[in-house]
């Protein structure tokens, strides 16, 4: 257990770094040794699926592109993992159905995405106390897909509800603001609004700037 932790957490630091190639042996050894001593469907070893998907995800030269292949089909096993555990409405089970989701987006997937994120957003709202945060997050992604859909009302009604659920102060910091900016501006320029999608592309562009991006 304290080599499958020391590893786990070296391969954590390195990604925080965002030094994903020295970090990749250390979390391959962590699942390893977790899928040893405590089986192939244990939950100790979901976070550490989820990592290894991120760093996966990061990899960028010919050689390391093979690994994308499989960050799909390790989101799909970590939130397995977690299903086989945890109750249907835990966070955990959100939070992984939520990284799930923006995997597929990523990928151009939006039909595979679209429930996905529907029922992480189930899961937040049912869940008394659940930041504001994750629910705007869901939404926007929700919006997203819908967009790709040319179900461009209804997208606009969930960036509303999004919107409405950051203070002034949030909308000068918040990540999930800036990806809500981001979305807005798909959607008016896919409906042909182009004053207002300049405008949130402006909004976008102060924000990253502000952020020292």
């Amino acid at each position: 257990m304290d080599k499958f932790k020391s590893l786990n957490d070296q391969a954590r630091s390195l990604c925080r770094s965002q030094k994903y190639r020295l970090a990749l042996r250390p979390a391959q050894e962590s699942i390893e040794i977790a899928t040893a001593t405590f089986g192939e469907s244990c939950l100790i070893l979901a976070d550490s699926l989820d990592l290894l998907a991120r760093i996966y995800d990061s990899l960028e030269t010919n050689k390391e592109l093979e690994f994308k292949s499989q960050v799909l089909p390790l989101r799909h096993r970590a939130l397995a993992i977690r299903e086989k555990h945890l109750k249907p409405d835990d966070p955990a089970i959100a939070e992984s159905l939520l990284l799930l989701g923006i995997t597929l987006i990523g990928r151009k997937q939006f039909t595979e995405a679209e429930p996905v994120f529907v029922r992480a957003l189930t899961v937040y709202e049912s869940r008394p106390g659940t930041e504001s945060d994750q629910i705007a997050l869901c939404l926007n992604y929700i919006a997203l897909c819908l967009i790709e859909r040319m179900e461009f009302d209804v997208a606009e009604s969930l960036c509303d509800r999004s919107r409405a659920l950051f203070s002034e102060a949030e909308k000068l910091q918040s990540l999930t603001y800036l990806q809500l900016l981001k979305t807005l501006k798909e959607l008016y320029s896919r409906t042909n609004r182009p004053q207002l999608a300049a405008k949130y592309e402006k909004d976008w562009c102060d924000f990253y700037d502000r952020l020292g991006f």
